[in-house]
């Protein structure tokens, strides 16, 4: 037998010797050990994939009592940023090269900026952020060098905060950055500061990150979870169409199961008094300026949204656990908001809901209860009859089509909710044999419509 080792050809020679006691015993031993290990490895690497991060956050507007402090914290930030970004456009604009970590942190672990760091390993972990940027910078180009369609235009070298106005984030990490003794009372203090804020207890902080946001501040306190079981492996499949006055359409394979519909018009009040607002006070200040009032109706704009999507999402998973349902298929489509032409109204509608943000929190939730969750193209899956199994392609003439508010005519005449008919054929998309004629006609009945924002009695 030949293998090659460093380049060289070498000849294995096996031959066959006579076994003693001795030698069966070695093997018996050597084969103990290694199941033995093996179970060892198995068990630490199962704890391992056990755990997953997860977060608890905390909004410090401007008259919280932390404001002030998070403020100047991220300042100084801010002005160690832009000393780090200074050496690194210089050393690309001269050399074509950046500098390396070890480089920039002997560049600027002297300057006043880092002096006044809250502690050494915040600086650190900022330089190596700025690192980060740089090199997802030449990721980005190289790539649009090779695909420029899937980018908007070349990606550009990072720029520098403003120096008055610009902030940076922090991130805290590890025991010198947060206290160990507050965090068995369910509190993290960050280190060389007066910021303590509550968290759950019993669980291991990973970090904490103070992210700047308009007028305000994020304080994120990152910590271990336990995933959960995955659930038993199952052929039941879930699949979601999304969309405007109908935010989320989920239907699924589970014969006897009624189909979801979360209501979508909640998004669009909340948008359309934000327009309207933002309107008249734009109005008087000009265009392209902003003010507080400005950026006080925007937060509170992104808080209402962010909430009602986690509502939403909420509502799909326990939907998903109460039926068994271990893979749920959602339907996108890459640069799906750019250039869209479906009318001034429509087009605000649509391009405001942050469908991506509701996909992101789906995808972790169905990740926290031990569900697959994928995504496929959804072209074509509205125009398509599910009900008579039309393949999902374009075609000159239809087997069925849409009809007057949000229903959906069959070849066979039966009418079905249109955004049932979608998400059926993701579901299809994803697993085209899933479904039999008489299978998917008990599928698409009346579907269960629900409110996020209804208080249950």
């Amino acid at each position: 037998m030949f293998f090659k080792s460093h380049g060289v050809e070498v000849e294995w020679v096996e031959e066959s010797l006579p076994k003693t006691y001795e030698d069966e015993l070695v093997e018996d031993l050597i084969s103990i050990m290694s199941s033995f290990s093996a179970k060892i490895y198995g068990r630490r690497s199962a704890q391992r994939r056990k755990r997953d991060a997860a977060s608890r956050e905390h909004l410090i507007k401007k008259t919280h009592k932390y404001w002030k402090e998070c403020d100047n914290l991220a300042f100084k930030a801010k002005n160690l940023y832009n000393l780090c970004n200074y050496y690194m456009r210089q050393s690309f604009f001269n050399t074509g090269k950046v500098l390396t970590n070890s480089k920039l942190y002997h560049a600027v672990s002297s300057s006043d900026a880092y002096k006044l760091m809250p502690s050494t390993k915040i600086a650190c972990s900022l330089i190596r952020q700025v690192c980060q940027v740089w090199k997802g910078y030449f990721q980005a180009h190289e790539d649009w060098n090779i695909n420029p369609h899937k980018y908007l235009g070349e990606p550009k070298i990072p720029k520098y905060k403003d120096k008055l106005k610009g902030r940076y984030s922090l991130i805290y990490k590890g025991s010198e950055a947060i206290y160990k003794k507050s965090l068995s009372k369910g509190i993290c203090h960050l280190s060389q500061s007066n910021i303590k804020l509550k968290m759950y207890k019993a669980k291991k902080t990973v970090q904490a990150r103070i992210v700047p946001k308009k007028d305000s501040y994020l304080v994120e306190i990152v910590y271990e979870v336990e995933e959960p079981l995955n659930q038993k492996p199952s052929n039941n499949i879930a699949g979601i169409d999304l969309g405007v006055d109908n935010l989320i359409a989920l239907s699924c394979n589970v014969q006897g199961v009624k189909p979801l519909l979360i209501n979508g018009k909640p998004l669009k009040s909340i948008n359309r008094l934000y327009n309207k607002t933002r309107s008249r006070i734009q109005s008087k200040i000009g265009e392209n300026k902003s003010s507080k009032r400005l950026n006080g109706i925007t937060l509170k704009r992104n808080n209402q949204v962010d909430d009602y999507l986690h509502k939403a999402s909420s509502i799909v998973v326990n939907y998903l656990k109460a039926n068994q349902i271990t893979t749920l298929v959602v339907g996108k489509n890459d640069n799906w908001k750019q250039k869209v032409k479906i009318g001034k109204r429509n087009n605000q509608n649509f391009v405001q809901i942050p469908h991506s943000r509701l996909i992101e929190m789906l995808d972790y939730k169905c990740q926290l209860a031990g569900i697959n969750m994928v995504t496929v193209n959804e072209a074509y899956t509205s125009k398509c009859s599910a009900l008579d199994l039309e393949p999902i392609c374009k075609h000159n003439k239809y087997l069925g089509r849409r009809i007057k508010r949000g229903l959906f005519r069959t070849a066979n005449k039966k009418v079905i909710n249109s955004d049932i008919n979608g998400s059926l054929n993701i579901i299809r998309m994803y697993s085209p044999e899933t479904f039999t004629v008489e299978e998917i006609a008990s599928c698409g009945v009346q579907p269960l419509k629900v409110n996020p924002l209804e208080r249950v009695k």
